[in-house]
């Protein structure tokens, strides 16, 4: 008995699910009522500035554009802490990428060694600030990266004061 009852219970959800499906299919409008835009989330660095550098833009390999920053006599920048500010504009988030290029002397040649830090979160519309400390001379690239960075951000990013 136990199991007849399962099975006329089972049919009958069985015959819900034809019924109710028949219905959407039949009385389902294919023309939209008001048209559908979708637009992707854009970021994109407006400003970029230092306190004491100078910088210069320069397009990158994955078609994103970043910023190498120098003091004025050379092409690094000398030991010391840099504050960097940032104004960005789109409808998304986004972050720094910060690539600090440092040289070390190995079996008599000079070697290029590449360390990256993270900023936090940048949001569009209010300048935000972050610093960097250098310990020795070395180039600086500040790549501008669309969403949010999944790993532990190593530079944190701070709103500027409203003006």
């Amino acid at each position: 008995m136990n199991m007849l009852l399962t099975s006329v219970f089972s049919i009958l959800l069985a015959m819900v699910f034809l019924v109710s499906s028949t219905w959407a299919w039949f009385t389902t409008d294919v023309t939209p009522q008001a048209s559908s835009t979708i637009k992707a989330s854009s970021f994109q660095i407006e400003e970029l500035s230092c306190d004491t550098l100078n910088s210069k833009k320069v397009p990158h390999s994955n078609l994103t554009e970043y910023y190498f920053f120098t003091d004025e006599d050379t092409y690094t920048a000398v030991a010391g802490t840099y504050t960097f500010t940032v104004l960005a504009n789109g409808t998304g988030k986004g972050y720094c990428k910060i690539v600090v290029v440092t040289t070390v002397e190995e079996n008599g040649s000079t070697v290029p060694v590449e360390e990256i830090y993270y900023t936090g979160s940048i949001s569009t519309g209010a300048p935000h600030s972050f610093s960097i400390h250098l310990p020795n001379a070395a180039m600086l690239k500040v790549i501008p990266v669309w969403g949010y960075y999944a790993g532990t951000e190593v530079i944190e990013v701070t709103a500027a004061a409203a003006p």
